[in-house]
């Protein structure tokens, strides 16, 4: 009984690890835009925001994500994370940095989707987290029809 509880352990710790590091393509172009993008709010005080978005182009599918939810997902996953974290508050606040400029100071996480076009092959699939429950969903991948046409001034 104790050998197959470990065989059944061992081979459910090595499947998560293969699939958190299996390799789905190769990017041969790496893509950066500054998304920014105003709150929706009701009672009228919208704030600008921004994130720095990546896209990962391979031969056979891409990806897109937030650079700064990755930089702070990859810190806080490091053995010194929190250390290396406490550090960039307490610089922050050493240089008198308050409000928006402290915020941004410090790494923390901005949108949490990640896009992948292709991937299984003819689908997209988007991940996310949202009010503390992950979401996974796949569609079709239906590629947009665009017609050039004269200019209309």
């Amino acid at each position: 009984m104790k050998r197959k509880c470990f065989i059944f352990l061992f081979l459910t710790f090595y499947l998560i690890g293969f699939a958190q590091n299996k390799k789905i393509d190769t990017a041969n172009m790496l893509c950066s835009y500054v998304y920014e993008y105003l709150t929706d709010t009701l009672s009228g005080e919208q704030q600008r925001k921004e994130d720095l978005l990546y896209l990962q182009i391979g031969a056979e599918c891409s990806k897109c994500y937030s650079y700064y939810t990755y930089q702070c997902d990859s810190l806080m996953a490091s053995p010194n994370g929190d250390k290396l974290w406490d550090s960039f508050l307490t610089e922050a606040v050493g240089k008198g940095l308050k409000g928006k400029q402290l915020y941004n100071a410090i790494p923390h996480r901005r949108m949490s989707a990640t896009i992948y076009k292709n991937y299984p092959q003819g689908k997209i699939t988007v991940t996310d987290f949202l009010l503390g429950q992950y979401y996974l969903y796949e569609d079709a991948l239906n590629s947009q029809e665009w017609n050039m046409e004269n200019d209309s001034t």
